[in-house]
């Protein structure tokens, strides 16, 4: 499927700052074809948004659904790796 990537270089905490960067990764083809992009952001509420010519519902929701797959994974790695230490 897709790729999970970390906007951690610069202030990844401004999310003006990393959606900057994330346009700017996808302009210059850092990233290979982008077809779907999801973001969910939270501020008065959680929004859900879908961006792209493959950003169905269908296909946002296995994107979105993978990426909190891989972040589990890795969370859970990390944890197996702190508590063999």
């Amino acid at each position: 499927m897709g790729t999970v990537t970390q906007l951690y270089e610069g202030n990844y905490r401004d999310p003006v700052f990393a959606l900057r960067r994330l346009a700017d990764q996808i302009e210059q083809g850092h990233l290979g074809a982008v077809s779907c992009v999801g973001v969910v952001s939270l501020g008065y509420r959680v929004e859900v948004r879908g961006f792209g010519p493959n950003a169905d519902d269908a296909t946002l929701a296995l994107l979105l659904h993978s990426g909190f797959m891989r972040l589990s994974q890795q969370i859970e790695s990390n944890a197996v790796r702190s508590s063999s230490v």
